[in-house]
């Protein structure tokens, strides 16, 4: 292995380890969760946090994966419109 190649490995595997650090405060220690969770926006607010640490493409995914991993569903769905005092876009909530 040549000193780029290392040096890549090295670098990947700190962005994995600071994503594992990232994942855990946010979605597991009450911290982070109390950051976030009950926020008006949920999925806003953890991006604006999370961007300028991240990135905002990075922040966008990391958002929208954990938002569902927290709540259970999507922060664009029907579920989490009805959530949050709005109607749903159709006449039901779910598949339709």
């Amino acid at each position: 292995m040549g000193d780029y190649d290392l040096l890549l490995f090295l670098r990947a595997e700190r962005e994995r380890k600071d994503e594992d650090f990232l994942h855990r405060y946010w979605t597991k220690d009450p911290r982070g969760l109390n950051k976030w969770v009950k926020a008006a926006k949920p999925w806003t607010t953890l991006v604006g946090h999370l961007a300028p640490k991240v990135g905002l493409a990075a922040a966008k995914k990391y958002a929208s994966r954990w938002f569902i991993e927290i709540f259970g569903y999507a922060a664009g769905s029907d579920k989490n419109r009805v959530a949050h005092g709005k109607p749903p876009r159709g006449k039901k909530v779910g598949p339709g």
